[in-house]
């Protein structure tokens, strides 16, 4: 049986793929969890307090992070409560950036490689 051997930038590559559909997978579960805000407030979070708002109102346990900086994803309401722009830079090339926003807004400029969703 042949073992096989990664070089150390296959294992970095490796390393930001899976932190990347990470940031996908949090950015989604974000957005959902802004959704069911949304229909119960008719309005979405306030820009400053948009994680504690769907984490109070019991929407979502803890809002995700960044996996490798611990920072907080962009997010910001816009057209008074009626939309919002949220996103996070990755660190390569990913099939969701295909499918994103692609917006820019007074908080994230969501051209690629900013993965970016709204309502």
């Amino acid at each position: 049986r042949a073992e096989e051997v990664f070089t150390e930038e296959e294992l970095a590559d490796a390393r930001a793929e899976s932190r990347d559909a990470r940031r996908v997978g949090d950015i989604r579960q974000i957005q959902l969890a802004l959704e069911i805000y949304f229909d119960r407030h008719r309005a979405y979070p306030q820009t400053s307090t948009w994680a504690e708002d769907i984490v109070e109102d019991r929407i979502i346990f803890r809002v995700p992070r960044d996996p490798l900086t611990e920072e907080s994803y962009t997010y910001c309401q816009l057209s008074g409560g009626k939309s919002y722009h949220l996103g996070v830079e990755l660190e390569g090339e990913s099939r969701a950036l295909e499918s994103d926003k692609d917006d820019v807004s007074v908080c994230l400029d969501g051209t690629d490689p900013v993965y970016d969703v709204g309502p």
